[in-house]
């Protein structure tokens, strides 16, 4: 029941990072592989692919699929140097195989305020 007395008829349920807390404790942590490691692309751009999928599995809403994508995404462009076109390429690739999610109808759909977000002036950095 609601706060107001109303049933909820509906779970609802999205990614819960729990590096954030463990960060404000003070904790280190390693989270994706620099660019300019001697990994191939597919290893270091498979992570958003992989990502994307367990954000699939766990988000219920569309654009809680989308800001943790966005998260993702931007954490690995600022933080560790990835291209965000190419990993906005993996979000594409993912997103044209799963064409069914969210009930989009059509992949672009999924995209399009990711490729939105980052379009924007706050990033220098669209590759």
């Amino acid at each position: 029941m609601n706060q107001d007395g109303t049933v909820t008829s509906r779970f609802i349920c999205k990614v819960y990072d729990k590096k954030i807390k463990l960060m404000a404790e003070g904790a280190q942590l390693i989270f994706y592989p620099h660019a300019t490691t001697m990994l191939s692309d597919q290893c270091k751009y498979g992570i958003v692919y992989s990502q994307c999928h367990r954000y699939y599995m766990r988000c219920t809403l569309l654009k809680d699929f989308q800001e943790a994508c966005k998260i993702l995404i931007e954490t690995l462009a600022t933080k560790k140097n990835y291209k965000i076109k190419m990993c906005i390429k993996e979000v594409q690739r993912f997103t044209l195989k799963y064409a069914h999610i969210y009930d989009a109808g059509v992949p672009g759909k999924v995209l399009a305020a990711i490729v939105a977000h980052f379009r924007s002036n706050r990033f220098d950095a669209w590759q």
